[in-house]
């Protein structure tokens, strides 16, 4: 749980230019949307349900479907899919730099 609450603030402190409630308005073909459901997914350990309450979509399968745009906006968009690789990156670092250390014994 702590991991999911270090990536959100980190999305929202460092990465968020929207506003969630614009993220959370009824529209179609939201790319910021698209990107935070992926990353929450992907970092925070969320889940297709968990996202859409999140982001007040309808269902996990919506949730589905955001990412699936995603992808494939991001075989046509170069610069898109240099800036996404660039905020895992950054996002990894953080996750990583916050984690708490193993017990050795």
């Amino acid at each position: 749980m702590r991991a999911r609450s270090r990536c959100w603030r980190s999305l929202n402190r460092k990465w968020l230019l929207y506003d969630i409630k614009q993220l959370r308005a009824r529209a179609r073909d939201v790319l910021p949307r698209a990107i935070l459901a992926h990353v929450l997914m992907k970092y925070a350990g969320y889940s297709q349900r968990e996202v859409a309450d999140l982001l007040n979509l309808r269902s996990g399968s919506s949730v589905s479907h955001q990412i699936r745009n995603l992808e494939d906006r991001l075989k046509g968009q170069g610069a898109l899919r240099q800036r996404l690789k660039k905020v895992e990156s950054i996002l990894e670092k953080e996750l990583i730099k916050s984690a708490p250390l193993p017990e050795m014994f």
